[in-house]
């Protein structure tokens, strides 16, 4: 079941899927039955084949495999699951959502640095609009 999984968000290409743990992708998102092929649903078209995979209609490129190191995340305990391993589902959870802080930090900077270099690049243009006026 992770193998199709990962085999969906991969082709999908949306990158924030990859760090949502697999019990929130199972529960909460959806693809559109127009993105599968006719011969990907059973005969009665109702429900999907196991090696079912989203092709047709696509916008976005493939995931590389480097973004799935730690795919799946888990968030729920399952019966099998020790202590020990719970910890680790939780781990990978903290690094995923730390790595995230900082990706938005850095992104608040880099539009904070945009913003002023077009304050900036207005700043000279109006003065060389005044220079030219001048003349």
């Amino acid at each position: 079941m992770t193998d199709r999984c990962k085999q969906w968000v991969k082709v999908v290409g949306k990158e924030d899927l990859v760090h949502l743990p697999i019990e929130k992708l199972h529960g909460l998102r959806y693809i559109c039955g127009d993105h599968l092929k006719k011969r990907d649903f059973t005969k009665t078209k109702t429900r999907l084949k196991r090696k079912a995979i989203p092709s047709v209609g696509l916008t976005m490129e493939p995931l590389s495999d480097d973004l799935f190191e730690e795919f799946p995340l888990h968030v729920y305990r399952s019966s099998q699951d020790g202590p020990e391993m719970v910890a680790c589902y939780h781990k990978q959870w903290l690094l995923v959502r730390k790595k995230l802080h900082h990706q938005s930090q850095l992104l608040r900077r880099q539009r904070l640095q945009l913003r002023r270099l077009r304050k900036r690049v207005e700043t000279l243009e109006g003065r060389s609009r005044e220079g030219n006026g001048k003349t």
